[in-house]
């Protein structure tokens, strides 16, 4: 599941992250959410907006890891290192340069599992 989530997380968006308060940034899944979604993208979709809030505007990393750690995340950017860990680690460092860090999610895409 969670490497559903995360090969969506980069596909989630059709914006690029902006340097703008994470405070402000709230990913708000009921103005994404389609009528004709299954319980399961629904249930997917909640999962992915939950991820991505956490990690991405919250910066809750000790949330992350406790609640994702256990996946069988699959980093697909060469350029980042594998497992949640791996890409907490990554974001943890990045934050430090950009507190101000925030990913504006403007389209949340799911097709069944």
């Amino acid at each position: 599941m969670l490497k559903i989530l995360i090969s969506f997380i980069f596909l989630l968006t059709s914006s690029v992250a902006y340097g703008q308060d994470s405070k402000r940034l709230e990913v708000e899944l009921s103005t994404f959410e389609k009528p004709n979604w299954t319980e399961q993208e629904v249930a997917n979709a909640k999962l992915i907006a939950d991820f991505v809030q956490n990690l991405m505007n919250n910066h809750n990393f000790d949330y992350i890891i406790k609640q994702y750690n256990n996946s069988d995340y699959i980093q697909h950017n060469r350029n980042l290192p594998d497992k949640v860990t791996g890409l907490v680690s990554f974001m943890k460092e990045f934050v430090e340069d950009y507190p101000e860090y925030g990913y504006d999610v403007k389209h949340v895409y799911v097709d069944g599992n």
